[in-house]
């Protein structure tokens, strides 16, 4: 199979996981909702918005791990 196919295919299979496992979707249309249109509007283009999602990701993450509020798991 063609590795880009296969690459979207294990994406597209870990998001429909995730979804299923929480209520993440909805809960990032709602925030995307909020954020973007503004960004947009201020002149931000979409590999903007996936930065400042990063950087925000990663400063949460950071928090939680040391606030002990995240526990790692080996389940995938």
């Amino acid at each position: 199979m063609n590795t880009q196919i296969q690459t979207y295919l294990d994406i597209q299979s870990k998001v429909t996981r995730i979804d299923n496992l929480t209520n993440a979707d909805w809960d990032l249309r709602y925030a995307f909702e909020k954020f973007v249109p503004k960004m947009w509007e201020d002149g931000y283009d979409v590999e903007d918005v996936i930065e400042y999602m990063i950087v925000k990701l990663h400063a949460w993450i950071d928090k939680a791990e040391i606030n002990g509020e995240l526990k790692p798991t080996e389940t995938k």
